[in-house]
């Protein structure tokens, strides 16, 4: 019997503003660099910066291939035959994406990265991510930094590891029923914009009273 070999998976997660996209683009660029095809995904949903680019904030982008479901990167896959698949933000894929990306991985013998938010702006996992990084053969956490504003001179900001993503409607907290996925509008005017917070100055409106388990 033949002995099945599983390749990588590796995953960049933390709060919006980590880097995550960078080292995901990072190794996408090593790959290349050697002369290995990539196959670059995004999900169709998020078209921030384009519908065909998947972009950091910190600087690089890469041409991607927007799709709609998990399933339909193996069929996607299977026609393009790389020696990577990359897949950034995955936390806005559905619930098959684990599977898929271990179909990948142990089936089909291709190695995978992806980039992802772990917690969404209530500080709960987000989508298959928890599952993801429980599959994955290499997780690199990525903290970032808070830019609360402290006031303390001009511009000053708190600058604390973060470890949670803040959304702000007009510039003050989402309350907690807010929709999971508000994908935000750059360059236009939007009430709805993003940081990054350390867990002293993220606050989340109307958040559930944890349980008490005290005697």
């Amino acid at each position: 019997m033949a002995k099945r070999t599983r390749e990588n998976i590796t995953g960049y997660v933390g709060p919006m503003f980590c880097r995550k996209t960078l080292m995901l683009l990072h190794q996408i660029g090593a790959a290349e660099a050697v002369g290995e095809k990539v196959v670059v995904i995004k999900p169709a949903v998020d078209d921030r910066f384009a519908q065909n680019e998947i972009r950091s904030r910190n600087g690089g982008s890469h041409e991607a291939i927007p799709v709609d479901s998990s399933r339909a990167i193996l069929k996607l896959i299977t026609k393009e035959h790389p020696d990577l698949v990359a897949i950034d933000e995955a936390q806005f894929f559905d619930e098959e994406l684990p599977e898929v990306v271990l179909c990948l991985a142990e089936e089909v013998g291709i190695p995978v990265a992806f980039a992802a938010l772990n917690k969404d702006f209530r500080g709960e996992p987000f989508g298959p991510v928890p599952r993801l990084m429980a599959i994955s053969t290499e997780l690199v956490m990525i903290p970032s930094r808070c830019t609360f504003n402290i006031g303390k001179g001009k511009g000053r900001k708190c600058g604390a590891d973060a470890k949670h993503t803040q959304r702000l409607i007009n510039g003050q907290p989402a309350p907690y029923d807010s929709p999971i996925v508000v994908i935000e509008k750059l360059g236009k005017k939007s009430v709805v914009s993003y940081e990054a917070r350390c867990p002293d100055h993220w606050f989340v409106p109307g958040m559930p009273t944890r349980v008490d388990l005290k005697d």
